[in-house]
């Protein structure tokens, strides 16, 4: 049976994911999303009209690679919050695809579910009056 550390690597080296990784990383560290006509727009948002859960993840992700990582707050504070643990998940499987190892994160059921839940009421709550108010999206 394939882990689920191998199934990623197998189909992508690992080199490849660095390389496209960081290459994202400094052109989105270039060009501000904040300023249009770069990326595409949410189209949750179009929609609705509405921010789902990972609006303003581009202009977190900028802010942070560019050394503020309070405007990042701003933004969506949720992806802010979550990153760290996406990024050290990604880690560990790109290593244990080299025979090395960072000790994982175990996620059970019942952790895949609340954070679907917390995603889903920050999604709600970004949404009410008031709270654009302080968030960088308004």
């Amino acid at each position: 049976m394939t882990k689920p550390s191998q199934v990623l690597t197998r189909r992508v080296p690992p080199a490849l994911i660095a390389t496209v990784g960081g290459a994202s990383a400094a052109y989105l560290a270039g060009v501000d999303p904040a300023h249009g006509g770069h990326y595409p727009v949410c189209p949750f948002r179009v929609m609705t009209g509405l921010s789902c859960p990972l609006c303003g993840g581009l202009r977190a992700t900028h802010q942070l690679l560019t050394g503020h990582p309070a405007r990042a707050f701003e933004f969506n504070a949720l992806y802010v919050a979550v990153l760290p643990f996406a990024v050290y998940a990604l880690a560990a499987q790109v290593l244990a695809s080299r025979g090395r190892s960072l000790p994982m994160i175990r996620v059970t059921p019942r952790v895949t579910w609340a954070l679907g839940a917390v995603a889903v009421v920050f999604g709600v709550v970004r949404n009410l009056p008031g709270f654009h108010a302080w968030s960088a999206l308004g």
